[in-house]
């Protein structure tokens, strides 16, 4: 059986390429060799909002970290070549969005990334198990897709309960309102990556809060 390895991984969930990239510079600061970034890229049309999502300036931006990628888009297809030639190693995709999972497990593993299936608090999970030879993890977003700053929703915890369920092995991750209550609860419910956007970024010190939360692992 595999171990688990369990990371912290600083959300970026900003509007424009500058914020972005100035998140990403600041984390690289602190982060370890070998560490990861998570970008939302949210089009305004699969959710409410719409953030900074262009693989063409994550191309110009050279950073040491691995990347992954959340694609709440509407055009999936488009969105998984350009952000794997953009350089991420992970891509994340709405369960919703997955009509064709042997196309979609094939497209981005002969590419050389990973592949996560990600449940919202509004999509069902019962048949998450279909998934689990195709994919390398699960993520359970415990917010609705959209904004940073959401209240983590406590429902989550059963899905991750759910998932783990599959087995020791299965690389859980969670994000949306994470902080060192609701990460502390997301790990004793099986998962073995926290994502978090607001308690990072929005903190006086973003290194310590970072610090801070990989403590609890």
């Amino acid at each position: 059986m595999r171990k688990l390895e369990k990371l912290i991984i600083p959300v970026i969930n900003r509007e424009t390429f500058e914020e972005a990239s100035s998140d990403i510079r600041l984390v690289e600061k602190f982060l370890p060799t070998g560490g990861w970034i998570h970008i939302d890229v949210s089009d305004g049309r699969f959710s409410n909002t719409k953030s900074w999502g262009s693989p063409q300036d994550l191309k110009s931006l050279e950073t040491e970290l691995n990347i992954e990628a959340h694609l709440m888009v509407q055009d999936l297809d488009e969105a998984i070549d350009s952000w794997i030639d953009a350089g991420v190693k992970r891509v994340i995709i709405p369960a919703q969005k997955v009509l064709d999972i042997d196309n979609i497990s094939e497209k981005i593993h002969k590419r050389g990334a990973e592949l996560m299936i990600s449940y919202d608090p509004n999509t069902q999970i019962e048949g998450a198990g279909g998934y689990l030879d195709k994919i390398d993890g699960y993520q359970v977003l415990s917010v609705s897709p959209g904004p940073s700053g959401q209240d983590f929703e406590e429902e989550s915890l059963s899905r991750i309960s759910f998932l783990r369920g599959f087995g020791e092995g299965v690389k859980i991750e969670v994000d949306g309102g994470i902080n060192l209550e609701t990460g502390r609860m997301a790990l004793e419910a099986g998962a073995n990556i926290l994502a978090s956007s607001s308690y990072i970024f929005k903190s006086q010190n973003p290194e310590d809060a970072y610090k801070k939360l990989d403590s609890i692992l």
